[in-house]
């Protein structure tokens, strides 16, 4: 038996292949604590819409890992060595689908994440909406809930090592995805696709 046929039986049998780690921290006791901690309190509130906010890099090195080549033969992709500044979009994802981004060059700080909150994401937060981050540091800035607060909403931070209650993270997938099939090799050509997409 081929191995196309085996895969071809495994696949109509409806399984499919998958991401199977996850951080061995999310096991322990204290951690599934705050994770049960987390679903109870969102059942228990009401909030009108959720927007989940995160960041993902990106550079101009982005290209196919993998592809298909002759037995005995190299599979070759040229990529650049030097990856340039780091592109940084910080969006958020909504049932709505995706909403408000801002790009900056380099890693987001503590300011730079505030000013988003404030006159980027601000202008569509309604009273009852729930923000909902992640616990990079940056989020962490003084001042943040506050300020999001002032809008009627409520920030909710996310348990740790917890990327899986988070779909932006999926969505900042699918984006990596699509760049690695463009290839983009300048900035300009990097913003292009990314716009291209939004």
């Amino acid at each position: 038996m081929s191995q196309t046929t085996l895969w071809r039986a495994v696949q109509a049998l409806g399984w499919r292949r998958k991401k199977s780690v996850h951080a061995a921290e999310r096991d322990t006791k204290r951690v599934r604590a705050l994770r049960q901690d987390f679903v109870e309190a969102l059942q228990t509130e009401s909030f009108i819409y959720f927007k989940f906010v995160d960041e993902t890099s990106t550079n101009l090195t982005y290209c196919r890992r993998y592809a298909r080549a002759k037995v005995s033969r190299r599979a070759r992709q040229a990529t650049p060595l030097h990856s340039g500044p780091n592109l940084t979009r910080v969006a958020a994802l909504t049932p709505q689908g995706p909403q408000v981004a801002m790009a900056v060059s380099g890693a987001v700080k503590g300011d730079m994440f505030a000013a988003y909150l404030v006159k980027v994401l601000g202008s569509t937060l309604v009273p009852g909406d729930a923000v909902v981050l992640d616990n990079l540091p940056a989020h962490q800035a003084a001042g943040l809930a506050e300020l999001v607060a002032a809008r009627g909403a409520r920030l909710l931070y996310l348990p740790p090592y917890s990327p899986d209650f988070n779909p932006i993270e999926q969505a900042f997938s699918k984006l990596k995805t699509w760049l690695c099939t463009a290839q983009a090799r300048t900035r300009q050509a990097l913003e292009e696709v990314i716009a291209a997409i939004d």
